[in-house]
């Protein structure tokens, strides 16, 4: 019996195929609009996520943004109500609000 091989040929990949490079081409710039999109940090933090970014308790979130209490912070930024009952704080002004902290300081380590 003879034995029959096949041979596979594999057809190089070009970018001949128009469809195929449009579709690589919307990819690319679908994948760089999230990049932009990321960049702008819009995102929503909860008091959880506020107190652990700066080390503080939640309840000492509260007190910077009671007007009544004695450790209210005018600097700190305003929180907003995302539904009936959450309320956050952009990411973006929490890490303006650090930044300003950072730059106060006075002979502090680096």
């Amino acid at each position: 019996m003879k034995s029959i091989f096949l041979k596979r040929f594999k057809r190089p990949q070009t970018d001949t195929c128009l469809s195929c490079a449009t579709q690589r081409n919307a990819m690319q710039r679908h994948a760089n609009q999230h990049k932009e999109h990321n960049t702008m940090q819009n995102d929503v933090l909860r008091p959880k996520q506020v107190a652990q970014k700066l080390g503080i308790s939640v309840s000492a979130i509260w007190r910077k943004t009671n007007p009544k209490n004695r450790y209210y912070d005018a600097a700190f930024p305003k929180p907003f109500k995302v539904s009936a009952n959450a309320t956050g704080w952009l990411k973006s002004e929490i890490d303006s609000y650090i930044a300003n902290l950072a730059t106060q300081r006075q002979g502090g380590e680096v």
